[in-house]
């Protein structure tokens, strides 16, 4: 007990950074959400994309529904030294439902029906396109 109280005063007092800041938390799964967090300052990349770390040194991650099975995450710590993480990413399996004998204008919907789909695509779109400093992720999620 007495070796882990010098060696962690020790660091807080050299400033040292260590590779086990980095911590990783969710599931590693086709379409899962990873929260990491970092040391205040460092920079995160996850396949090559920079990804915004809040003050705190937290940040977000997800994987795509049809990821493969291997995936890296790269840290570049406060005082350069460089982290990379190689992520293993499990298959998911989908429950794919089948609805068969639909009316034809539900397959096929009438033009005003595809206007109305485009535009809604054009405004996910744009809220997808927004790029912000917030950190609103670090207050929880709403289902």
């Amino acid at each position: 007990m007495k070796t882990w109280l010098i060696l962690a005063l020790a660091i807080l007092i050299v400033g040292e950074v260590r590779a086990d800041d980095l911590h990783l938390k969710g599931k590693f799964v086709q379409g899962g959400l990873i929260q990491g967090t970092v040391p205040a300052d460092a920079k995160v990349s996850f396949e090559g994309r920079p990804v915004r770390v809040s003050a705190k040194g937290r940040f977000l991650i997800g994987f795509s529904r049809d990821a493969g099975p291997k995936s890296s995450l790269a840290v570049r710590l406060p005082d350069g030294q460089q982290i990379t993480k190689p992520l293993k990413i499990e298959k998911r399996r989908y429950q794919i439902q089948r609805i068969d004998g639909l009316p034809r204008k539900m397959v096929t919907p009438p033009k005003a029906a595809y206007d109305r789909i485009r535009a809604e695509n054009a405004a996910i779109a744009k809220a997808r396109a927004k790029d912000t400093a917030d950190d609103h992720f670090e207050s929880g999620w709403i289902w």
